[in-house]
């Protein structure tokens, strides 16, 4: 990822003021503004990783995906085209 980007996404990680803990409702506004400036969906992933990293409990992101229109149309769900999975998750996970 882009280090402006994650420079961005980190300056935002600092706690609320007073309350001791991650403004998450901040971050994901600001990672929501930001989301364009990426390149590529892992970029995506690891920002959205980075944000939901710094809540307690700790909230990893497995992936992203783009639902069909039609709720019939499951087969057209394609990973890496539709699906997107992070970096670290275990092989062989999508298949179970």
């Amino acid at each position: 990822m882009g280090s402006s980007h994650m420079n961005a996404v980190e300056r935002k990680s600092d706690s609320a003021p007073g309350s001791g803990a991650p403004d998450v409702q901040g971050e994901l506004l600001e990672f929501s503004r930001t989301v364009s400036a990426w390149q590529t969906p892992s970029e995506v992933l690891d920002a959205l990783h980075h944000v939901t990293g710094c809540t307690s409990p700790h909230l990893g992101v497995l992936g992203a995906a783009r639902f069909p229109i039609q709720s019939s149309d499951w087969g057209a769900i394609r990973l890496g085209k539709s699906v997107f999975l992070h970096k670290d998750i275990p092989d062989g996970w999508w298949d179970e």
